[in-house]
């Protein structure tokens, strides 16, 4: 049996090709990935707490007071709604989403969260009036 002898340029340059094959590869995968996981966590950025009011006083022609102090109504159900999309999209915790509005406690917010998807999934009135605006932002 013959040995093949390979000099030891030939064995780096190869190498060098392989690597920078793998590499390429690499950073083609990476790069989707990468855009993928930025994508996601900007738009988490953009709906910040401020915003989630913001969108959701204007939707349903409330006041951020309104929002923050009703005990039921049209105001309690928006409070809810700002629950339910802060919880999906802000990344914040319930104590945090509690406290900015209405100074809720944690298992308020945890409430509001299974009251509106349940809403979503059961009531077609809430659906029709709700469903799109909280599918957009969540």
């Amino acid at each position: 049996m013959k040995k093949e002898t390979i000099s030891y340029k030939q064995s780096v340059d190869e190498l060098t090709e392989i690597t920078r094959l793998v590499q390429l590869f690499n950073d083609h995968n990476n790069k989707l990935n990468l855009t993928i996981n930025l994508n996601k966590k900007e738009y988490r950025e953009f709906l910040s707490l401020d915003s989630i009011m913001e969108i959701v006083c204007k939707k349903s022609k409330l006041t951020a007071a309104d929002i923050n102090t009703a005990s039921g109504g049209d105001g309690m159900m928006a409070r809810q709604i700002c629950h339910y999309i802060s919880m999906k999209r802000s990344g914040k915790s319930l104590e945090e989403v509690g406290f900015y509005f209405g100074g809720k406690n944690p298992s308020v917010v945890y409430y509001s969260r299974g009251v509106v998807k349940n809403l979503l999934e059961m009531n077609r009135e809430f659906r029709n009036k709700w469903g799109e605006f909280i599918n957009l932002y969540t």
